[in-house]
């Protein structure tokens, strides 16, 4: 019986490995190609050198509230984007109807210190229609001449015109990681290792011996597949909702680190439900079970019939009869 069940768990442990190849040979093959471009975006709005600074120059209010933030998201393609800032109110001064801005941006760097190339951003300001309102424009293209980096990237852009000034804009840059099939098997991978572990951690441990159902292998194959399944989440945390992933390796070693702990700790807990399912017996062992409990029913009432016509009848042997009746049962 051992023999068979190291058979059925070993089972199991190779369709999760082949599983795991396929997924890697996936990854790598399907991997998008990252390379630079030549197409640059919008060009950077120069002011005329014959406008005059104004009397008095108009002043726009910096951005305020919910909205203050400029976000910018890039996907994994990795193609310019822009965007505008809320309307901004011009609180003193006029300005032009219409009448288009210069702006000033500072660098937008990340956390480790990377900064974006100045060359890659550009923006601009427009008056509206009505002479109320400025809003700010802002042009990201990532892979203009080089590939930059990955996550988040912070600064402001404000105006640099000599006709007004203000409208301070804070701005984030967001510009997603392209190799998402590569992060999908690593996690996996994470989370296989955990499980190789808990599953070692109670072939040693004396006091846990697998059950029938847990060496089956099907139930087998499915604690392996939905222990390897909660690294889904903590990929959906780590990666896949978090647009500041760089895919540096201090972030792989901690995405690896937490998958294989989620695995090691949903393990055990898998694994007694799993034992704890209850598999029905086959329909031939049920129907021999009830025609020897009928057949048992039938040697007793015989028994019965033949003392009741012969009278009296020896108790020693009555005795013996029904043990020897009842060993038949069990042995049945």
């Amino acid at each position: 019986m051992k023999y068979v069940q190291m058979h059925r768990e070993a089972a199991s442990n190779i369709i999760i490995g082949l599983i795991l190849i396929g997924l890697g040979f996936y990854a790598w093959s399907q991997q998008p190609t990252v390379t630079s471009v030549k197409q640059s975006p919008p060009a950077k709005l120069s002011c005329p050198h014959h406008i005059r600074a104004a009397k008095v120059q108009a002043k726009v209010s910096d951005s305020a509230g919910t909205r203050a933030t400029l976000n910018i998201f890039i996907g994994p393609g990795g193609g310019d984007v822009a965007r505008n800032s809320s309307p901004l109110a011009i609180e003193t001064g006029k300005l032009v109807p219409g009448s288009y801005l210069c702006t000033i941006i500072s660098d937008l760097v990340r956390s480790d210190g990377q900064i974006l190339p100045a060359g890659q951003v550009t923006s601009h300001a427009q008056v509206s229609r009505d002479g109320r309102y400025v809003t700010i424009r802002l042009s990201v293209a990532p892979r203009y001449r080089q590939v930059s980096g990955y996550g988040e990237y912070s600064g402001t852009v404000s105006l640099d015109d000599p006709r007004s000034f203000g409208a301070n804009v804070p701005v984030r840059v967001y510009i997603e990681y392209p190799y998402i099939n590569r992060v999908l098997f690593f996690g996996l991978l994470a989370a296989a290792f955990g499980l190789f572990w808990a599953l070692i951690v109670r072939m040693v441990d004396s006091n846990t011996q697998a059950t029938e159902q847990t060496a089956m292998f099907w139930p087998s194959l499915a604690l392996r597949v939905a222990v390897l399944a909660t690294a889904i989440p903590v990929l959906n945390a780590q990666v896949l909702s978090n647009p500041s992933w760089t895919g540096s390796l201090s972030e792989y070693i901690k995405l690896g680190t937490v998958a294989g702990a989620a695995a090691i700790a949903t393990a055990p807990t898998l694994s007694a439900i799993v034992s704890r399912v209850k598999l029905s017996p086959p329909a031939s062992a049920t129907q021999s079970h009830a025609a020897s409990a009928k057949s048992a029913d039938k040697a007793h009432g015989s028994v019965a019939l033949w003392a009741a016509h012969h009278g009296a009848v020896d108790d020693d042997f009555l005795t013996s009869d029904s043990a020897a009746i009842e060993q038949a049962d069990d042995d049945s």
